[in-house]
């Protein structure tokens, strides 16, 4: 990933001054981020993602970052088949650290966005539904027949892989509980 960020610092991107003084750089990036996630509505969940721009280097009186509005640009925006982007709502923040007289300024965008749910709903909820109906079914068979135990294991079984299938495509988190 470090050779794809200096690959990235090298490209060329023009900078606007404006009679005002105002210095506009639009420079380029890819920056990957990870959010912690609450699974507890999985499939039906909606995660907020926050991302936090800033300097560290100059105070709000040497770089002030702006935004062009409260809502985030989706136009180059690529959709995905897991996630839709509800809002990207940004926010400027000016904030005075313990350590240093001047006020350092950054601009914090919250991706809100919803899981895509029709994948898990046919893959995982609609066969568990229809081998526990399977399962009730095989109280109404006779006693006497044979296939009274062999419908309660193989029912026990599928439920089984089904069950591991939906451990394993949800992310691991120990804060809360899936419904599912």
């Amino acid at each position: 990933n470090a050779d794809r960020l200096a690959s990235l610092s090298q490209i060329s991107t023009n900078i606007m001054v404006s009679s005002d003084g105002t210095v506009t750089w639009l420079s380029t990036g890819i920056f990957q981020s990870s959010c912690s996630i609450n699974t507890r509505h999985f499939p039906f969940d909606e995660q907020n993602c926050t991302l936090k721009f800033a300097s560290w280097t100059y105070d709000s009186a040497r770089i002030d970052l702006t935004e062009k509005s409260n809502i985030g640009d989706l136009s180059n925006f690529m959709a995905n088949s897991e996630w839709e982007i509800i809002r990207v709502h940004v926010k400027k923040n000016v904030v005075k650290y313990s350590c240093c007289e001047e006020t350092f300024p950054d601009l914090t965008y919250t991706i809100q966005m919803r899981r895509r749910p029709l994948f898990y709903v046919f893959n995982m909820m609609l066969p568990c539904f229809l081998i526990t109906i399977v399962a009730f079914l095989g109280f109404c068979v006779p006693s006497d027949s044979g296939e009274k135990v062999s419908i309660g294991v193989t029912t026990l079984l599928s439920m089984t892989v089904f069950l591991m299938l939906v451990t394993e495509s949800m992310p691991p988190n120990s804060d809360s509980l899936p419904l599912i």
